[in-house]
């Protein structure tokens, strides 16, 4: 009877605080996945419309009766929120103990970290339907946090034994470290008369690609079309773009890739903003930094967009003049990379039988050519095309090995991985730690400091008062080979 006493008060709910691609996924793995339940209202909410507050905390508490611990894991921001759990809880489950991990966003570059860690998932996600996974859309997850107006921060007074705060910082689940160059150029930057319908591409743009790719065996060179206005579907600005990268192929070395979107998902990927250079850094492991790595623009807000990614620019009309600077004075200009960017943490919290380094879409090339003998590979939602084009499969297989010989694999990832400091609550007078160290401070003067962002307007703390009627189901990616 004691032994089963002891079990039960060893029994603890621990309450995720913070916006969503904040770090919670990763804190959950390394912290609490061998020792609590997860409870992921959002997941209940969207299985079940009709489900209110009072049987996701049932859930919790029943899994605390049959002896687990569980993490509720969500934004968790809103005070009145936590309270209708305690009130259910504390009577259910009365020798319980509680647990709150906020994650704290910098008010200076928070919601960029987020809105970049939400990118690189989504680059992730991205390589699982390259793999017939299915896709799960977050567009508005980030930004519904922000729409909120206030933030409720955990609070002793709420009934926490403990609270734990940990500073949100860009961090990337990888394989591979970022170290491949990159040569973007933006679709209407190749040709040369403009009014006569964009058939005709500037030879000196053929010459300086060449040269750049000479330089660079493995760099990735991707063409960039982005265009809002245009409802694609099957449209022929589509086959356009295919015959136009299909001769930079041909008269080229490498393969060429190239992005169309007909509609942003999301306000971040939106030019002058940075988050479609995001989505293809981590997609193809691309060193934003790296001397070779340039981005060629007639459009400012695509300029602009590169410039807040860090990356180098040169204009068009500038560089087809002299073609030869691309591997001369371009390289010896330095790029500014956001701090957050440059202080990110790449690491591998996979299996360490990881999948071997491969460039995008080599696989579906692999598995396809064998029986159409195409020459491109393109993966498409109708509103975003990514896709491929090369001389043929010999090509792309010496391509893909070129990288494989520079990929680097990430460390695998440690649980001193996340910066945070931690304060008891129950007594007067107790003994806070950061990082390990001792400080002793009056817990009645203790306060976490709120993020200054908002959160989602569609988060649990309304969904759980009223049942959700605007449910979308994202599109799934097809597959086209010609």
């Amino acid at each position: 009877m004691s032994g089963s006493s002891k079990v039960e008060m060893q029994q603890e709910v621990v309450f995720l605080c913070g916006p969503p691609f904040s770090g919670k996924e990763l804190y959950y793995a390394q912290h609490f996945s061998q020792t609590h339940q997860r409870i992921r209202p959002q997941e209940l909410f969207q299985a079940d419309p009709f489900l209110g507050l009072r049987a996701v905390t049932l859930k919790v508490a029943n899994l605390l009766n049959k002896g687990h611990s569980v993490v509720i894991d969500d934004g968790n921001s809103n005070k009145k929120t936590r309270k209708s759990y305690f009130n259910i809880l504390k009577n259910k489950v009365p020798y319980c103990t509680y647990r709150a991990i906020n994650f704290h966003t910098p008010t200076t570059d928070g919601l960029l970290i987020c809105q970049l860690a939400r990118e690189w998932e989504m680059a992730y996600q991205f390589e699982c339907i390259c793999r017939n996974v299915p896709f799960q859309d977050t567009a508005k997850d980030v930004e519904h946090w922000c729409e909120k107006t206030a933030l409720d921060t955990p609070d002793e007074e709420e009934g926490f034994n403990e609270i734990i705060q940990v500073e949100v910082q860009l961090i990337c689940d990888t394989p591979f470290k970022f170290v491949v160059p990159a040569l973007f150029l933006q679709w209407e930057s190749l040709f040369q008369d403009k009014e006569e319908g964009r058939s005709h591409l500037h030879n000196a743009a053929i010459a300086a690609i060449n040269k750049w790719s000479h330089s660079n065996s493995f760099g990735r060179i991707i063409v960039l079309r982005l265009n809002e206005k245009q409802q694609c579907g099957k449209c022929a600005c589509v086959d356009e773009m295919k015959e136009v990268v299909k001769e930079l192929a041909t008269k080229g070395s490498v393969p060429v890739f190239f992005v169309h979107v007909c509609a942003f998902p999301w306000n971040f990927e939106r030019p002058p903003n940075p988050g479609l250079f995001a989505w293809l850094q981590r997609l193809h492991t691309i060193d934003l930094s790296h001397r070779a790595t340039f981005f060629v623009w007639s459009h400012d807000s695509y300029h602009n967009a590169a410039m807040a990614a860090g990356i180098k620019c040169i204009k068009a009309s500038k560089l087809f003049k002299s073609p030869e600077m691309i591997n001369s004075v371009l390289c010896g200009l330095t790029s500014q990379l956001p701090l957050y960017v440059k202080n990110a943490r790449l690491i591998w919290s996979g299996s360490l039988h990881r999948l071997a380094a491969c460039v995008p879409l080599f696989h579906r090339v692999a598995s396809f050519h064998d029986s159409t003998n195409a020459r491109d590979v393109m993966v498409t939602n109708n509103q975003f095309y990514h896709g491929v084009y090369f001389k043929d499969l010999e090509t792309f297989q010496s391509y893909n090995s070129r990288y494989q010989e520079v990929a680097i694999p990430t460390e695998p990832a440690s649980k001193d991985l996340f910066k945070k400091k931690s304060c008891q609550v129950p007594s007067e007078q107790d003994t806070c730690t950061k990082e390990g160290t001792p400080l002793n401070i009056d817990i009645n003067t203790y306060k976490l400091e709120a993020a200054k962002i908002s959160p989602d307007k569609q988060s649990v703390d309304k969904t759980m008062v009223q049942p959700s009627s605007k449910l979308s189901t994202p599109d799934f990616y097809t597959l086209s080979v010609n």
